[in-house]
């Protein structure tokens, strides 16, 4: 098994858009704040006038103007 087995990965294009891979779920959204899950870790998102420009199971892309990306460890 890879040690970073089940963490997400980031692709930031600028600051303005954010890909996200591996993600379980989304737990809380709105214009100013996007919460993910995944295996190992939670991803907080913060921002303004934040949209989900698309998802599926496996990845998820967010827009607007992203101020802050933080990584949370799970249990």
């Amino acid at each position: 098994m890879f040690p970073f087995s089940g963490s997400m990965i980031l692709t930031l294009q600028g600051s303005r858009e954010l890909l996200v891979e591996n993600y379980q779920g989304i737990l809380q959204f709105d214009q100013h704040l996007l919460s993910l899950k995944s295996k190992r870790e939670q991803l907080l998102i913060y921002g303004e006038e934040l949209s989900i420009h698309y998802y599926t199971r496996e990845e998820l892309k967010v827009s607007g103007r992203i101020h802050r990306v933080e990584v949370v460890p799970g249990p």
